[in-house]
């Protein structure tokens, strides 16, 4: 795997370990999907962002 790659991906992963310590919350939100909605289709990253 290239250098590129893994920073992109440790970049990744500190970004999500950072909604989980400031506003798990928001995450729980992103994880736990339900009442048919439009976002329920989205991937987590982009659940995570609204």
């Amino acid at each position: 795997m290239n250098e590129i790659r893994k920073n992109r991906i440790r970049e990744a992963m500190e970004t999500v370990l950072k909604a989980f310590e400031s506003n798990p919350e928001k995450v729980a939100l992103a994880i736990f999907r339900g009442n048919s909605k439009l976002s329920d289709s989205w991937s987590f990253f982009n659940r995570l962002i609204i």
